[in-house]
């Protein structure tokens, strides 16, 4: 009886991480880029950023990554991809807002990335807290 109900929990939070999945892909507003990047690279490079968040929210399948989900939703979910400025060298700083656990105060994360042979790659990235409060 109790492994039918882990299996029938499991199979209802399955159906409902997909349902938000699949309400939230493609709904975000048109991303703005500065400088000449071709459309299939924008979409390479929303790509490679989208599996960092997704790393971010589930970096493994472990009781320690299950244990810290709701923390890792609630800092990283929802994400928006505010803006890409091209260097035109190969390389991109890519800007990122997200929540903040403090109300008011917008979070973003900044890539920096470059193209190389194999493709767009995150070469740094750091958290932009927004204004310090006491």
């Amino acid at each position: 009886m109790k492994r039918n109900r882990i299996i029938l929990i499991s199979a209802v939070l399955l159906v409902l991480a997909g349902v938000i999945w699949f309400n939230t892909v493609g709904k975000q507003r048109p991303v703005t880029v500065v400088g000449n990047v071709p459309a299939k690279d924008i979409a390479q490079i929303e790509r490679v950023v989208r599996h960092d968040f997704r790393q971010r929210i589930f970096p493994d399948i472990s009781w320690q990554s299950l244990k810290h989900l709701p923390n890792n939703i609630k800092n990283n979910w929802p994400y928006k991809f505010d803006t890409i400025l091209a260097y035109g060298d190969g390389k991109v700083t890519v800007t990122v807002k997200c929540p903040s656990p403090i109300k008011g105060v917008g979070w973003e994360w900044v890539y920096h990335l470059a193209n190389g042979p194999g493709g767009w790659t995150i070469t740094s990235s750091y958290l932009n807290r927004g204004p310090k409060h006491p």
